[in-house]
This record gives C-alpha cells, sequence and structure tokens, in this order.
C-alpha cells in the first residue's frame, strides 16, 4: 500500500506525536508499505531519507520550535501525485493536516486522521486569545475536520469520548499507542 503520511510536527522536534508518528512510518515501511511524509520545512534540518517532503513554513515568535506550514503548496501536488498514494493519513487538525484534506479530496482518496492530543488542555498556548475564544474554535473546528475523515484513531477511550463530546460522527477507533 502507498500511504502518503501529514504532520505539523516531526522530526527535528521531539515528542509524543513526533515518536508516534516516526514508530508508526518505521513498522508500515517494514511490512513493505511506501510511506511518504510530509511535515513543515526547518531550516537547519536534513532529513536522513528521501522519504519526506518538506513544505515551506515560517517560524513566529508564537513558538519557534514549531514553524507554521503553507498548507498550499504546488510543487508538492506534484510530487504527491506522482507517488499515487492509496491513503493519506493526517496527524493534525492545523496547516499540514489541512493540505492532507485536500490532496484526499483532490485525488479522491480516503483520508484517516489520529486524533493524538486533547486540544482543550493546551489552550494556554494560544495566550493572545481568551480561554472562552479558544474553546469555542476548537468546539467549532474538532468536528468540522474530524467529521472529513473516513475514520478518525484514538489513541485512548479518553480521546474518543472526547471528539465525541464534540460531535465528531466518523467512525472512530481506539488504537493504544505505546508509551
Amino acid at each position: 500500500m502507498r500511504i502518503g503520511m501529514f504532520s505539523e510536527c516531526y522530526e527535528p522536534v521531539r515528542n509524543g506525536v513526533t515518536t508516534s508518528v516516526h514508530t508508526l512510518v518505521t513498522h508500515l515501511r517494514r511490512r513493505g508499505h511506501r510511506v511518504i511524509l510530509v511535515a513543515p520545512h526547518y531550516s537547519a534540518h536534513r532529513d536522513q531519507t528521501p522519504f519526506v517532503l518538506r513544505v515551506p513554513s515560517m517560524q513566529t515568535w508564537l513558538n519557534k520550535d514549531y514553524p507554521i506550514a503553507y498548507p498550499f503548496y504546488g510543487r508538492l501536488v506534484r510530487q504527491f501525485g506522482r507517488v499515487s498514494p492509496d491513503l493519506v493519513h493526517s496527524h493534525n487538525p492545523f496547516f499540514v493536516g489541512l493540505l492532507a484534506v485536500r490532496l484526499a479530496h483532490q485525488y479522491n482518496l480516503p483520508l484517516v486522521s489520529t486524533y493524538h492530543t486533547l486540544y482543550n488542555h493546551y489552550g494556554h498556548y494560544v495566550f493572545f486569545l481568551p480561554d472562552p475564544a479558544v474553546q469555542a474554535l476548537l468546539k467549532w473546528w474538532i468536528p468540522e475536520y474530524y467529521n472529513r475523515c473516513h475514520h478518525v484513531i484514538a489513541p485512548s477511550k479518553v480521546a474518543k469520548e472526547s471528539l465525541l463530546q464534540y460531535g465528531v460522527t466518523s467512525p472512530i477507533t481506539v488504537i493504544p499507542t505505546a508509551v
């Protein structure tokens, strides 16, 4: 199977999402699947594999460790078409995730997403908005994004319940991630 994997978080950043994505990609490749990973560009980082496609991104004063990717990138669309994936798998519902949705729709491919993070617990990172505004955005965006997916993977029952409370109606499967 050919899989287009999309993540807002990937090397050189080290966190739980990066570790989960890296582990998943490694094991899928060991099983003979072809995986192309799409992630933001980091100016000082060089990938060890040609199977990572970096999209242009910019660093902001908000968080220098997490550059913001441009969700529309022509060269990636051409490269993606040459790879001809069977499935698109996103790992974040933001800029790179929007690119995953766009390409899955454009190529009429199934879209799977993993809901790694209970975003309602991370509203303090959006410090320039009051918490009620952040929570209202999440209440709108979480179902808006995940209901576009053919299937959603949650790493825990708590994560699944969070999605259900937001009003996500796409099928959700709990697949625990090794810690």
